[in-house]
């Protein structure tokens, strides 16, 4: 597997806002840098021969035993972490998609170190460390 730190060319990542029957979303708080302790929601990088659908599923499974339906993308994050010389040390292109919660009870798996339901509204009061980009997405579902 090649290194993703410092790497040669762009990740491909996929992580999906989960939205729960109260409009409650599922955040992971990430155990890996970049954006390690930030909360975001459930994904990761895409494997070699799977679709970017079938990629964010997996790891919605994996990080915390939760299935989804009905993903729609929305957008894409330029997920790019430089180093104090401007060297790229990550850099990952990440799409995003809204899915629905279909069953299973959230549990921190994997890289996951905690996972829970938080509102839109607590998200955007920046009362929990989200990166900024999240923000951005989640302005974008409710215009």
């Amino acid at each position: 597997m090649s290194n993703r730190k410092y790497p040669k060319r762009p990740w491909v990542s996929a992580h999906a806002i989960i939205f729960d029957r109260e409009r409650k979303i599922l955040l992971t708080k990430r155990a890996a840098p970049p954006k390690a302790n930030f909360w975001f929601p459930p994904g990761g990088a895409i494997d070699l021969g799977e679709t970017v659908e079938e990629g964010v599923m997996r790891e919605i499974m994996e990080e915390t035993d939760i299935r989804v339906n009905n993903l729609r993308f929305i957008n894409y994050i330029d997920g790019i972490t430089r180093d104090v010389k401007g060297k790229v040390i990550y850099h990952f292109v990440v799409f995003m998609y809204v899915a629905d919660y279909l069953k299973g009870t959230a549990k921190a798996k994997d890289d996951a170190l905690d996972v829970k339901w938080v509102s839109i509204e607590k998200i955007q009061s920046e009362s929990i460390p989200v990166p900024r980009e999240l923000i951005s997405i989640l302005n974008k579902i409710n215009d």
